[in-house]
């Protein structure tokens, strides 16, 4: 088992806090968002850990002796959404751990032995853009809406289960998501067609749910801070 931190993104909706310092690296209780993962992920057992920089990326090189991670760098990441860091550490997926790197861990969910691929998800008010989980009462996952174009809060709707993005990947789901992943790259960079540069690389998953066996755990509304833009700011924020 290994664990992808997806780490890359200039993180301009949280500018200027973003010019200086990456959006993983941003503290929290004093603690960084992306050591508080790599902890999280260790006291699992889990030591082999991909992370893929691009904004700032020196600044994650002191990782690599605290943590004995591994860094990748994703040259793109200022034109490309996560969709091409994902694509760039394809070949360490599967048995596989995914984290989005600016997802700040108030307690540590991940699963010891978990074996079927998985999305963690909790109530959330639809607060900017968010993938919003649709499952039954197996918590098998049946559909994924995508709310986008939020430009300011709706603080009085109902919650609804969105991604926290933390999930997990087995085996026969990597396949399936690496072969959608595969055309698609390969469409893009022939310039046949794509629309690679706005997508996140869960959209391969949405594209390929019908073939995909997808469980979903419910957590805590307060158990992640995605850090997105000024509004989830959490009281003792640090930068």
């Amino acid at each position: 088992m290994n664990a992808i931190i997806l780490a890359a993104g200039m993180g301009s909706r949280l500018m200027p806090h973003t010019r200086e310092i990456p959006k993983p690296l941003i503290k929290i209780n004093g603690i960084p968002i992306i050591e508080r993962q790599i902890e999280f992920l260790k006291a699992l057992g889990i030591n082999d850990i991909y992370v893929v920089t691009g904004h700032l990326s020196v600044q994650f090189e002191y990782l690599k002796k605290k943590y004995d991670v591994q860094l990748m760098f994703n040259p793109e990441y200022y034109r490309y959404n996560n969709i091409y860091s994902f694509y760039l550490c394809r070949d360490y997926f599967g048995d596989s751990w995914v984290l989005d790197g600016d997802v700040f861990l108030n307690r540590n969910f991940l699963q010891p032995n978990i074996s079927s691929s998985t999305y963690f998800t909790g109530k959330k008010q639809i607060l900017q853009s968010e993938w919003e989980l649709v499952f039954d009462d197996q918590n098998i996952l049946n559909d994924i809406i995508i709310h986008s174009n939020t430009q300011v809060p709706r603080r009085n709707e109902t919650p609804v289960y969105v991604m926290s993005g933390i999930s997990y990947w087995s085996h026969d789901s990597a396949k399936t998501i690496l072969d959608a992943l595969n055309r698609k790259i390969s469409l893009f960079l022939s310039n046949n067609r794509s629309n690679i540069g706005s997508q996140y690389w869960d959209q391969l998953v949405v594209d390929n749910l019908d073939r995909l066996h997808i469980k979903v755990q419910a957590i805590g509304a307060d158990d992640w801070i995605e850090i997105d833009c000024e509004y989830d700011f959490p009281k003792g924020l640090k930068i």
